[in-house]
């Protein structure tokens, strides 16, 4: 497979770690390669697929597109996959991007606007769609703003102030494809091994840069679409995909701001906004369905982290989730279903005519 040289005047590279997604990634490099200009290269990184990507990749290859295909002769895992792909990259600035999510039309044009402000990272905002991509949320939450703003994270005010804003974890840098980094930014600081396997190595880097001033900027602008129901780290189970980002991230503030217990507070905060009540009473009819797939005391204590505490104030989740009867959840989804799916069409409806291309450069 012909592989493009590096060049010198490369504005973004787009960096694409993949692992068996050959049956999505057409479709993402398509909406990548229909607006990326001279001054964008996409870059995928193989984590040694056993599915069909390198031909799907190589199908993708015409002259004058500027993808550039390396695969990894084992399986690394996506935290030392990403950080493999941004070393290899050319780009200023790398926009991390999952190889099943969809760039939404002008996103390139937006961003090759927004890094003449030159801050170190980007967090820009996505709608969430199904697995067959059709859109069900115009905008995922994320920052609690309706305008672009920008924090040094060296000043502890700015710092604290963009705690109190966050959303959902997606503020913390959670969602990969909604990054966009300053390459000679994310390199002057090395992968820490010790949140490999993690999946939050590349969140682990970015807070390692707050107190070198790290300065970041968050876009309300919607650029991409991310695919759901094509969850691959939920094939362990429900409880330990809640535990991947519930124990991840605790354990993540506690390793940076071990003596600032307000951030701590929010990332528990946004960690409950996207754990709520009904997540954990699902889980717990998962576990009473599958006790050899899923662990009730592991989720017991998932649930004691974001709820757990003294007073009344955690009586009312724990009546909630803990004495509920489980019996009668599957019941009560039933009857409640057809409400729920009137609802569910009546969001992608206006979700899909809130959805507008972003501004071309013009």
């Amino acid at each position: 497979m012909t592989q493009l040289p590096y060049t010198q005047d490369t504005t973004l590279s787009v960096c694409i770690p993949t692992y068996n997604f050959g049956g999505f990634i057409g479709e993402t490099l398509d909406s990548i390669v229909s607006q990326a200009t001279s001054d964008v290269e996409i870059l995928v990184f193989d984590g040694n697929s056993t599915d069909d990507t390198a031909a799907v990749v190589a199908s993708r290859q015409r002259p004058g597109t500027r993808i550039r295909y390396l695969r990894a002769s084992d399986r690394g895992g996506i935290d030392r996959d990403l950080a493999k792909v941004v070393s290899l990259a050319s780009g200023e600035y790398c926009w991390l991007f999952s190889a099943d999510d969809v760039m939404a039309p002008g996103a390139i044009a937006a961003i090759l606007r927004e890094v003449k402000s030159a801050a170190d990272v980007y967090v820009c905002r996505h709608g969430d769609a199904d697995k067959s991509m059709n859109i069900q949320i115009a905008a995922h939450p994320v920052l609690s703003t309706s305008e672009d703003i920008t924090f040094n994270m060296s000043d502890d005010a700015q710092c604290k102030k963009f705690f109190e804003l966050a959303a959902t974890t997606e503020a913390l840098f959670s969602f990969m494809s909604g990054l966009i980094v300053r390459r000679s930014r994310w390199e002057s600081v090395q992968l820490n091994d010790e949140f490999v396997g993690s999946c939050w190595a590349h969140v682990a880097r970015l807070f390692d840069l707050f107190d070198q001033g790290l300065k970041a900027t968050f876009l309300v602008a919607v650029l991409l679409q991310r695919r759901g129901d094509n969850d691959s780290f939920a094939t362990h189970g429900v409880v330990k995909r809640y535990a991947l980002a519930i124990s991840g991230f605790v354990r993540l503030g506690k390793r940076f701001f071990p003596n600032d217990p307000i951030k701590q507070h929010h990332i528990r905060r946004v960690l409950r906004a996207e754990f709520r009540l009904r997540n954990f009473l699902y889980a717990r009819y998962c576990c009473a369905r599958q006790p050899n797939v899923e662990s009730a005391d592991h989720l017991n204590s998932l649930f004691k982290t974001l709820y757990g505490g003294r007073g009344l104030a955690s009586l009312f989740p724990f009546l909630v989730v803990r004495a509920f009867p489980i019996g009668l959840y599957a019941p009560l989804i039933a009857a409640f279903r057809p409400i729920a799916n009137i609802g569910r069409a009546t969001r992608a409806k206006f979700a899909t005519a809130l959805t507008r291309p972003a501004k071309d450069a013009s």
